[in-house]
């Protein structure tokens, strides 16, 4: 099945879509394929997409304990993952490990 196949009511409101970019530094090749595919996305469905970088998200995670603990950007972030009508993850894989 390809993107162009699918359809969504005419009606209905856009899909809040979120795409998580597991690579740790820019310019990166797992970003354009998010990129890559939110762009099909957006050409077959009505979408409203938003792309969390784990090189920005990451460092504001560091120490935290408890989520009440986060900085105001990254609960933020975390709550637009939450919420999210569709998630996308990609991360990059090297000698069998990834973010």
């Amino acid at each position: 099945m390809t993107f162009s196949s699918v359809s969504a009511p005419a009606h209905s409101a856009p899909l809040s879509v979120v795409a998580v970019v597991g690579s740790t530094h820019r310019p990166s090749k797992t970003a354009v394929l998010v990129e890559t595919i939110l762009d099909e996305l957006a050409g077959a469905l009505p979408v409203a997409t938003h792309v969390v970088h784990l090189e920005e998200l990451g460092p504001q995670l560091a120490g935290v304990l408890h989520r009440r603990q986060l900085p105001a950007a990254a609960e933020a972030e975390l709550a637009r993952i939450e919420h999210a009508d569709l998630l996308v993850v990609a991360t990059p894989v090297y000698r069998a490990s990834f973010t």
